[in-house]
């Protein structure tokens, strides 16, 4: 094929601007891209690296559907009713007919995927933890999964953005947050231990709903362990971190999970004694999961602790997604000829 069309819906959000980059930047062989959107962003466009995408209508059909349709976590519910050959998409999507595919860790799912048209990618938390564990859970089989991540605003899009920024300068300039601004009011300039909407009465006690989605998806990705997960806000834009610790089933070497780590792709480990750990401010912009702060229980040599972070918009979500688009173009191409 000459060249593959493009779709993208929600085509004004954050994750849709990183896509139409990566795309160029990798040199991905597209004849178009179309960007959809709602009636009221007729007319508006997106600029990426001088190049503008006009908005298309998605509602009532398209003349000239896409080939791989990329659908961002903030895209309308029905967004998969677009009549693209193959949808991939950053949706909340767990269930047994839909393939989730983190490149570097199943990407032969991809096939089941392609049988049904569809694949999803996991949360930017599941994909950082999945990226860093694998190649050491495939040495050392695991017993118990426990995850606390850190995650920033952008997780809530181009509009939590503007509300969070809209607070912060109220803050500064004296007066209080907006009451209208909820949750995201009063994350400036605080910190808050839940992503989200918490559960009502729950037997185990306090537990957020976006905790029970990441450990269905990291269960999804592995072979069955105990999975426990606490998630965070903090008033930062970019970047996601999470301290991951991991109990084996047996002792394991600190010097082999190093090794196990540096020799796997995609993952950038931080060594400490040339260096300062990483902040989250230096996986912006990068397609790596950066790992570091390994720590291994002296009491329990089967526990290993380590601080894994990654670009939430990039890696966590858009680069993901071309990767797989890339691996269908070249290992399926005769799936769009069928």
């Amino acid at each position: 094929m000459p060249g593959w069309r493009i779709g993208i819906d929600n085509g004004k959000s954050l994750i849709a601007e990183e896509l139409i980059g990566l795309l160029m930047e990798r040199g991905f062989p597209y004849k178009e891209i179309a960007l959809y959107g709602e009636s009221a962003e007729l007319g508006e466009a997106v600029e990426v690296e001088e190049h503008e995408f006009p908005i298309t209508l998605r509602a009532g059909g398209l003349d000239n559907p896409p080939d791989i349709l990329f659908v961002t976590n903030e895209a309308p519910d029905d967004a998969e009713a677009i009549p693209a050959k193959l949808t991939i998409s950053a949706k909340e999507m767990l269930n047994n007919h839909v393939a989730l595919v983190v490149p570097e860790v199943n990407s032969a799912e991809i096939a089941h995927g392609l049988h049904h048209g569809l694949i999803a990618v996991p949360s930017p938390a599941a994909i950082a933890v999945a990226i860093a564990l694998n190649p050491l859970a495939e040495v050392y089989p695991v017993k118990r999964l426990n995850v606390t991540t850190i995650e920033p605003i952008s997780s809530w899009g181009r509009a939590g953005m503007d509300i969070f920024t809209t607070q912060i300068h109220r803050l500064l300039n004296g007066a209080p947050p907006d009451e209208e601004a909820g949750f995201l009011g009063d994350l400036a300039f605080n910190f808050m231990p839940f992503v989200g909407s918490m559960l009502g009465d729950n037997p185990v006690g306090s537990v957020a709903v976006s905790e029970l989605l990441l450990e269905r998806e990291l269960a999804a990705l592995f072979p069955p362990m105990a999975i426990s997960t606490f998630r965070c806000n903090a008033p930062i834009f970019y970047g996601l971190g999470a301290v991951v610790n991991v109990e084996f089933e047996t002792e394991f070497s600190l010097a082999k999970v190093r090794d196990l780590l540096k020799e796997s792709p995609g993952i950038m480990l931080i060594d400490e004694s040339l260096r300062e750990p990483v902040a989250l401010r230096e996986v912006v912009g990068s397609d790596a999961t950066m790992v570091g702060r390994l720590r291994q229980d002296q009491k329990d040599k089967k526990h290993l602790t380590m601080w894994v972070a990654l670009d939430n918009l990039r890696k966590g979500a858009a680069t993901s997604m071309v990767e797989i688009a890339e691996m269908v173009i070249r290992d399926h191409a005769d799936y769009f000829s069928a």
